[in-house]
């Protein structure tokens, strides 16, 4: 699948889960990253929440995406009435047919969008495919592999540690 169909209007809209936004900040270029992209990110409320809960475990991610939100590179979004049903669908149920807070509501506002969702996770990515295939759904790889990202950051902008991260760019990382 190319991500550049899914860029094509200036419009998009790119809903991105608390992985895509961690590993965009392990990069050390999230903002860089984010700015380049030709289309605008935003962030569900609930996702800022659970990152912003990481500081309990040492983590750093909420004061990080604040500070993107601060410079106007992502904005924050809320669940609409249009998401609702959806993000209760998604968190309601059997372990097997449901997902956490943050990643129901970044597909549910992903759809009320009319975007696209960022999401690693393989269940996600997995619900996504079978309940709401018609949803453009991409992963962090595929964000850094985007040719305005590469333009941005130079040729050797992409570092990889580990070779199995080449294998698993169709699948989820």
């Amino acid at each position: 699948m190319s991500s550049s169909k899914f860029f094509a209007s200036p419009n998009a809209v790119l809903v991105a889960d608390a992985s895509v936004l961690i590993n965009l900040n392990a990069s050390g270029r999230a903002e860089e990253i984010i700015r380049a992209l030709p289309a605008r990110l935003v962030v569900a409320g609930n996702t800022v929440v659970e990152l912003e809960n990481g500081v309990l475990r040492g983590y750093d991610d909420g004061k990080r995406l604040r500070a993107l939100i601060s410079a106007g590179v992502v904005s924050r979004i809320e669940i609409g009435a249009v998401a609702a049903p959806i993000y209760e669908r998604l968190i309601d149920g059997s372990a097997r047919l449901t997902l956490d807070d943050g990643e129901a509501a970044t597909i549910a506002c992903a759809i009320e969008q009319g975007g696209v969702a960022l999401l690693d996770e393989r269940k996600a990515r997995s619900l996504c495919a079978t309940g709401y295939a018609s949803l453009p759904v991409l992963c962090t790889a595929e964000v850094l592999m985007h040719e305005a990202v590469a333009a941005a950051l130079g040729s050797d902008h992409i570092a990889v540690r580990d070779q199995h991260l080449w294998h698993r760019i169709d699948g989820v990382i």
